[in-house]
């Protein structure tokens, strides 16, 4: 078992077997803008515009690769299925697709200032939340699909429900619930303060959660308006 302690700029791992610790490390990133595990990978961005990937292994973390492409600005995604990682680069203002097994670069989108990733769970597209578009990429030929336009659609967060019809994106009035089958929007959960939308629990509740408070946000009862 190894347990993982995020610092100023460090992250801890500590490596428990049969009770006891078995090993202790240390890596630095200077600042830290964004931290993701992918199965028994660490995936960490920092604000030096480096982006790496390391091997959470039992005996320590080891570096697998890592590209001076930063995300400050967005999170990261991962498409499962294709095994490749998604990040936003301000370095290009472009949407970056790379190789999650081996740090190649697969190709670039260009877009405006991203908010917000997420791709479909079932692989093959990029959900990319910027302003007042919510727009749809193909993810392995960089085509765009579908452009949503709705004022404040997506400033913090996307998720999709447990059957991957309903996707939840967080504004600054609420939540969005929006049908990805027929890109309409369904209803609104409207919210005393902006939230991020992180993940839904199930199908009638999301966790969300902003600098002050992580919250279950029921959906019971949420309108059209």
């Amino acid at each position: 078992m190894v347990f993982l302690d995020v610092g100023d700029g460090t992250v801890s791992a500590q490596g428990i077997a049969d009770g006891k610790e078995a090993f202790r490390a240390k890596v630095s990133f200077g600042k830290i803008s964004h931290l993701k595990v992918i199965g028994t990978r660490l995936v960490v961005s920092s604000v030096t515009d480096e982006v790496s990937v390391w091997e959470i292994e039992s005996n320590g973390l080891t570096l697998l690769w890592r590209r001076a492409e930063g995300v400050p600005g967005a999170d990261l995604t991962y498409d499962n299925p294709n095994r490749l990682l998604v990040i936003w680069s301000d370095l290009g203002s472009e949407i970056i697709i790379i190789n999650f097994d081996t740090g190649a670069k697969i190709r670039s989108i260009h877009s405006k200032p991203v908010s917000a990733l997420c791709t479909y769970p079932r692989g093959g597209i990029i959900f990319v939340a910027n302003g007042d578009q919510l727009v749809m990429h193909d993810i392995n030929t960089g085509k765009l699909l579908t452009t949503l336009t709705r004022p404040e659609i997506g400033e913090s967060g996307i998720a999709f429900s447990p059957d991957d019809n309903t996707v939840a994106i967080g504004t600054s009035r609420g939540i969005e619930l929006w049908r990805r089958d027929i890109g309409a929007r369904e209803r609104t959960v409207n919210t005393t303060e902006a939230l991020n939308v992180s993940d839904f629990l199930d199908f009638q509740n999301i966790l969300a959660f902003n600098n002050r408070v992580v919250s279950s946000i029921s959906l019971a009862g949420a309108g059209k308006e």
